[in-house]
């Protein structure tokens, strides 16, 4: 009798669960972690460090799955997609999120 295999997925960083129990502010500020871990991975790999290329995807996806519930929320709030847009524009022009990043830190003189 044969066993049957289990295919071994991995899980994302996060259930949407979970997410969805955020707020607003707790939300953007996952956005711009997960933002941030993109862009150390994009370094690491152009400096050839080796790194788990499956973390694109992971951080990729959260991103999406934020960004899905905050659409929801404002449509909720009866916003629509012009008004949404126009708001989603501004705050990147803003740089709200880099402002929320946490700062990379910088090597110290060992002299």
């Amino acid at each position: 009798m044969r066993m049957p295999t289990q295919v071994m997925a991995r899980k994302a960083l996060t259930d949407a669960k979970d997410l969805r129990k955020l707020n607003d502010d707790q939300i953007l500020d996952e956005i711009a972690e997960s933002s941030r871990e993109l862009l150390v991975l994009r370094m690491a790999m152009s400096n050839r460090q080796e790194i788990k290329t499956s973390d694109f995807r992971l951080h990729k996806k959260k991103i999406a799955q934020l960004k899905t519930i905050q659409r929801e929320r404002s449509i909720a709030e009866g916003v629509d997609r012009r008004t949404y847009r126009k708001g989603e524009n501004k705050a990147f022009y803003g740089m709200d999120l880099i402002k929320r990043m946490r700062k990379f830190e910088q090597p110290g003189d060992d002299d």
